[in-house]
C-alpha cells in the first residue's frame, strides 16, 4: 500500500517499509557478508567513479549505501528520499538501494515518480517538515559527464538537507 502522493517539487511515492515488495518474493532479509572496500572513501560531495564500476562490480554499491545505513543514527528513524539527476544506471541503481534500504526496515522510503529529482530540490524536499524525510541518497555526479563510459556518483544529505560532513563519511 502506498501511503501518500505529494505534489511539492514533483510527485513523490512514499512507501512504508512494511509494503515494499522484492521483485522476488521474500519472508525476511538476506544478510551477505561485506567488508569495507578500499576505494569507497567519500569525497567532499560524495563517491564518484566510473559507471561501469557502481553498476559492475559485484556489491559495491550495496556495499556503500550499507556503510552509509550503518553510519546513520538511529533517532529519530530514517525517513530518507532516494533521488537522481537521471544520468544512465540510476533506474537500476534506485532499485538496489531501494532493496538495501528495506533489508534494513528503514521506515519510511522516499521516491520522486521517475526518480528525477535536482540536488537542491532534494535538500529543499528534506526541509520542508510536512515531508517527514530526514535524509537522502542522490545519485549524480554533479557536472562530470555521465552515460555508460562517463561518471557516476552517491550523495548523502543530512536532515537540515545539507551534504554530510567528513565527520559523518569518516566512521
Amino acid at each position: 500500500m502506498l501511503i501518500s502522493l505529494f505534489l511539492f517539487f514533483s510527485s513523490i511515492l512514499v512507501i512504508p517499509a512494511c509494503s515494499f515488495s522484492a521483485p522476488t518474493p521474500l519472508t525476511h532479509p538476506i544478510s551477505i557478508p561485506t567488508s569495507p572496500i578500499p576505494d569507497q572513501k567519500p569525497g567532499t560531495s560524495g563517491l564518484r567513479k566510473k559507471t561501469k564500476h557502481f553498476l559492475t562490480t559485484p556489491l559495491y554499491l550495496e556495499n556503500f549505501i550499507q556503510s552509509y545505513l550503518t553510519t546513520l543514527p538511529s533517532s529519530p528513524p530514517p525517513s530518507i528520499l532516494i533521488c537522481s539527476d537521471g544520468r544512465y544506471g540510476s533506474e537500476a541503481a534506485m532499485d538496489r538501494i531501494t532493496s538495501v534500504l528495506a533489508g534494513n526496515d528503514i521506515p519510511q522510503i522516499h521516491l520522486p515518480v521517475g526518480g528525477i529529482m535536482s540536488t537542491p530540490a532534494a535538500s529543499a524536499y528534506i526541509r520542508c517538515p510536512s515531508n517527514s524525510c530526514n535524509a537522502a541518497i542522490i545519485l549524480t555526479a554533479s557536472h562530470n559527464p555521465g552515460g555508460p563510459e562517463g561518471d557516476f556518483g552517491v550523495k548523502f544529505n543530512g536532515r537540515r538537507g545539507e551534504p554530510v560532513d567528513e565527520a559523518f563519511t569518516d566512521r
